[in-house]
């Protein structure tokens, strides 16, 4: 389903917000340069130039993850760091979506070519990646237009350089037939986070005990449970508790 205007959504950042943002774009740039990590894809490495990239990224991601936040509370976003401690990049939010902040409403959004044999730490846009489309040419208003997937861009756009700077990438108009609506990007986040904990059983990155069902769903009865001895137990939701006809419940729900 292609995107229309009614499906935008826009954020007008705060004056504290963008103080916020712009801190922590200024510790972005402190990273990059602690880990060596040079612009790619021929991006300047004016430190000026590279950190004013990093204050419009942040913004934008601060944007995008106040929508996709309202949507889907759960998620979540890497905001300290978007490189990890060699210099691999990390995805913005939930492990598999990046903002994409275009400053000028032009040219759309950049879709990096992406080159697994490069031999440089950033090989480019990985194409399993959601990339979120996001226009700041309105600050303090950043709109979410829409996403698509990074395969997706890379093969329907073939690679231009529209600023001439020898910087080639996959351009995403907001007009593009490939860009998604937001909604379907939250329902896919959703998605990937039910199969990601379907059958767990254990604790959590909080020291919290939790409990899943194989189907991802919460586990409120389980069967072999006994935590002081240290045996978690199989768990189940209502629909799939292994209950077999006429037999009386067993265990209780949590």
């Amino acid at each position: 389903m292609a995107v229309s205007e009614s499906d935008y959504v826009t954020i007008t950042l705060t004056p504290k917000q963008v103080r916020w943002c712009d801190a922590w774009a200024g510790w972005r740039q402190e990273n990059a340069d602690r880990v060596k990590l040079r612009g790619h894809n021929n991006a300047s490495n004016d430190p000026l130039i590279a950190e004013w990239y990093h204050i419009l990224g942040y913004r934008g991601e601060l944007a995008g993850f106040l929508v996709l936040n309202a949507l889907d509370p759960a998620m979540t976003w890497s905001r300290k760091a978007n490189v990890d401690a060699v210099g691999n990049k990390i995805a913005d939010y939930d492990a598999f979506v990046d903002a994409k902040t275009a400053g000028q409403d032009l040219h759309g959004m950049p879709v990096q070519r992406y080159d697994p044999e490069s031999k440089k730490k950033n090989k480019g846009d990985p194409p399993e990646w959601a990339y979120l489309f996001i226009l700041g040419h309105e600050h303090p208003k950043y709109t979410v237009v829409g996403w698509c997937w990074g395969k997706e861009a890379q093969a329907a756009v073939p690679l231009t350089d529209p600023l001439g700077k020898e910087r080639h990438a996959h351009f995403i108009t907001k007009d593009n037939p490939i860009l998604k609506p937001i909604s379907e990007l939250v329902a896919e986040m959703r998605e990937r986070r039910r199969m990601k904990r379907a059958g767990f059983v254990g604790y959590d990155e909080n020291g919290h005990f939790v409990h899943y069902c194989k189907c991802g769903a919460w586990g409120g009865k389980s069967v072999g449970a006994h935590i002081t001895k240290g045996q978690l137990g199989e768990w189940f939701c209502p629909e799939h508790f292994p209950q077999q006809p006429g037999e009386e419940e067993r265990g209780r729900w949590r």
